[in-house]
């Protein structure tokens, strides 16, 4: 059953759907006919909790996405587990993962598979994403790449500019705080 809003709370919009309990809150700039899914209907029949009066309750299904083309996961907990279920997104063309501190080198090659990859944004996902050996593989699959940023992804070196130079023939926007990157594999970026 839905609460009543608190007395501050201004009064609903009437085409508005109406907010689960458990939702997180409309943010003030989304669209109002955008349906709220509390978080808890997202997990998997694997991940939903069991109540000792409902030991047999229906878990939610999970969401089949696909047509799914962008995901933007930065600041989350997403993890390999995620990155598994995203790899089968074929036809996935940007993903945002800064700061998903769950993220690891594992993972990152699971990117592999969505060869139609044109944006990826792996700043800050922690120490679990070193790039040590995992970012040549990944880029030499990516053709499609247009931009790649890895600020503060610990250890990219001159081998991932020589592969992006050699596999990313579209590349245009390449963002790097590292410190193994010499001049010499900047000059592999030369056109």
């Amino acid at each position: 059953l839905l609460q009543p809003p608190p007395p501050h709370a201004p009064p609903p919009s009437p085409h508005a759907p109406p907010i689960s309990p458990g939702a997180p809150p409309p943010s003030p700039d989304a669209p109002s006919d955008v349906p709220r899914v509390p978080p808890d209907s997202l997990r998997t029949p694997s991940d939903s909790p069991r109540t000792p009066d409902s030991p047999h309750a229906p878990a939610a299904a999970p969401l089949r996405l696909r047509g799914l083309r962008s995901i933007d996961l930065s600041a989350t907990s997403a993890n390999d587990r995620a990155l598994t279920t995203l790899s089968r997104h074929r036809q996935l063309r940007s993903l945002r993962l800064w700061a998903a501190d769950g993220v690891t080198d594992a993972g990152v090659l699971l990117l592999a598979s969505c060869t139609a990859l044109e944006h990826l944004d792996l700043r800050a996902c922690g120490p679990g994403v070193t790039g040590r050996g995992s970012l040549e593989q990944l880029t030499s699959s990516l053709p499609q790449l247009r931009a790649l940023r890895l600020r503060g992804v610990g250890e990219v070196g001159d081998a991932v500019l020589i592969n992006l130079g050699r596999c990313c023939p579209h590349l245009s926007h390449l963002q790097l705080s590292c410190p193994a990157v010499t001049d010499g594999g900047v000059a592999r970026l030369a056109p």
